[in-house]
């Protein structure tokens, strides 16, 4: 049963993830088998450079634990000019 009190709380039981502004369907992440984006500790930034073109990658892996054995998700500035976004998703079966 999902929680009613209004969609400013950000509990995974909350209404808000009915409404499209505010779930992920709504936003520049990645829905997996269309399911909504889980809410769980924190996804560590594993890897950084601050050079030329400066990059961070995120393990996104808890918040698809069961659609992929893996996620990852790269933000690299291409010589500080030009953004790349970079997901790599292995273990999804190719319907999803």
């Amino acid at each position: 049963m999902y929680d009613t009190k209004g969609t400013g709380n950000k509990k995974q039981e909350s209404i808000r993830w009915f409404f499209f502004r505010t779930n992920n369907f709504g936003h520049n992440t990645l829905t997996i088998k269309e399911n909504l984006q889980r809410l769980v500790g924190k996804l560590p930034i594993i890897k950084t450079d601050a050079g030329d073109s400066p990059f961070a990658i995120t393990d996104l892996s808890l918040a698809y634990a069961t659609e992929s054995s893996g996620v990852k998700r790269g933000n690299k500035l291409i010589n500080r000019e030009k953004v790349l976004i970079q997901d790599e998703i292995p273990g999804v079966k190719k319907e999803s």
